[in-house]
């Protein structure tokens, strides 16, 4: 199901609307685009927006919430439900807050800044519930209370920055603003992000400014600079900055260098130059122009390596409520043997390894792999096993006893599984359930698509027995979601 059909399935079921009844009226929709409409909010779909109706036409609108009347400019009208843009809340709800950022109104990075942070744990726990039933029809599943964050602020871990100009001409680094790919507003605080990493970006725009170099426009093709990505560790209160452009050299980098080095942790920068060419695939070039190349992270009793662009859960103390949480579902007695699939850079492996016999990491990236082996040399982890492949080939090549394995990595008796949030492959579902371990660990950051597979392993004999939410993302509609399915 696509993501809009999820949206709207969502909106459908959560508005007055009985099934069978038409979603417009005798004399078609009832909005047009340019029209203003005061209307009631019913309920925040799957995603984020706003869910009301005019004379039972659904409208999406950012910005509003469950119970609240509000007005709103009607701005696109499709054959199943309309887009809006909120001009005024007429009656707010109790659960509406004031966002402490300035840039709350214009930049759609935390949509959420308004909801009282109660209220969007509640709503993502219903949310969750709600895909679950109705999209992966699935019951009788025991639904945990979400994983709430203590301090739900400044915890974003790695942001990447686009260049561009604003309307004035400056050249600034900030974001896109919502469905202007072609467009930069200049942030100067955000408060989902660690001070340092804005202090970085403040020096960085600052010394574009001073030179020469011109931001890449994406319309006519010109220009060098495309963003500044910064990835900060908690554990270490430590700093990486990179930048990437078109030109083979930075010019004008080593000053740059020399103002970052002035920030307390801030230990590297680095230079990529994107190489594209008519008919072949885009090529990056990185050279290190100061510092180190990687810094440390703290993962439970862990410490562990990562570069700039190496993919790691972006909220580093969620992280470790996140990797506990599929601990305990997996309900590790320290002599299985654990298959972790879409491993990327071994993380939870190497979490989940003191507790194991043995722990074995599939992931079709090379250079994740290297991470995990590197970082379980630098523990002294020696139970933790990483095999570079695609997944659903892998399993295969497992099951047909075509991978040079050893014996006892060959059986699982817990599967943890974390893939792209588009899901898993049929074939990935069948081939798991034909491992027949005892437990499956199911983590995913998109209900939507984890509530379809997990319907599949059901028909496969592995229902779902539990499911805990956690907030990795607080003042976002996102949600991760850990699913325990076993016979």
């Amino acid at each position: 199901m696509r993501a809009s059909d999820v949206i709207y399935d969502y909106a459908m079921h959560h508005s007055d609307i009985k099934q069978g009844e038409s979603n417009a009226t005798s004399s078609g929709r009832p909005v047009t685009p340019g029209m203003e409409v005061d209307v009631v909010v019913s309920a925040l779909a799957f995603g984020g927006q706003a869910v009301a109706r005019v004379r039972r036409f659904v409208v999406f609108v950012w910005g509003a919430l469950p119970g609240e009347t509000v007005r709103i400019h009607i701005d696109r009208v499709y054959k199943r439900h309309a887009e809006a843009t909120l001009l005024q809340v007429i009656e707010p709800s109790p659960n509406r807050c004031t966002p402490p950022c300035r840039h709350f109104a214009h930049c759609g990075g935390c949509r959420w800044q308004m909801l009282d942070y109660e209220a969007q744990l509640q709503t993502k726990q219903e949310q969750v519930r709600d895909c679950f039933e109705r999209l992966g029809k699935l019951s009788g599943f025991h639904m945990e209370p979400i994983r709430r964050m203590p301090y739900p602020w400044h915890y974003r871990n790695k942001v990447e920055f686009s260049v561009g100009r604003d309307p004035r001409g400056a050249k600034v680094i900030g974001f896109h603003p919502p469905g202007r790919w072609d467009a930069v507003m200049q942030i100067q605080e955000c408060h989902l992000l660690p001070q340092p990493v804005i202090q970085v970006r403040g020096i960085v725009e600052e010394w574009l400014r001073a030179s020469e170099l011109e931001p890449w426009n994406p319309r006519s093709h010109t220009g060098s600079i495309h963003h500044l990505t910064i990835r900060h560790s908690v554990g270490s209160n430590t700093i990486l900055a990179g930048i990437a452009s078109r030109d083979p050299d930075l010019i004008g980098a080593a000053e740059l260098a020399h103002r970052l080095k002035a920030i307390p942790g801030f230990i590297g920068l680095s230079h990529t130059q994107i190489i594209r060419a008519r008919n072949l695939p885009t090529q990056q070039r990185t050279q290190q122009i100061w510092g180190v190349d990687r810094l440390t992270e703290r993962l439970g009793d862990l410490s562990l390596e990562f570069s700039l662009d190496a993919f790691f859960q972006t909220n580093s103390h969620m992280a470790n409520v996140l990797y506990a949480t599929a601990a305990e579902a997996a309900e590790l007695g320290g002599n299985e043997v654990v298959w972790d699939l879409y491993s990327g850079t071994g993380s939870i492996a190497l979490y989940l390894a003191h507790a194991t016999r043995a722990v074995l990491g599939i992931e079709v990236v090379e250079t994740a792999i290297q991470d995990a082996r590197r970082n379980a040399r630098a523990n002294d982890i020696s139970n933790a096993h990483f095999v570079l492949g695609d997944v659903r080939r892998t399993l295969k090549q497992i099951l047909e006893g075509r991978l040079n394995l050893s014996t006892g990595l060959k059986k699982p008796d817990v599967v943890i599984l974390d893939p792209p949030r588009g899901g898993l492959a049929k074939k990935v579902v069948a081939r798991v359930a034909a491992a027949r371990p005892q437990r499956v660990v199911y983590i995913s950051c998109n209900p939507s698509t984890q509530a379809g597979d997990l319907a599949l392993f059901a028909e496969a004999g592995y229902p779902l027995r539990s499911v805990t939410p956690v907030d990795m993302f607080p003042h976002t509609p996102h949600i991760e979601a850990v699913a325990l399915l076993a016979p």
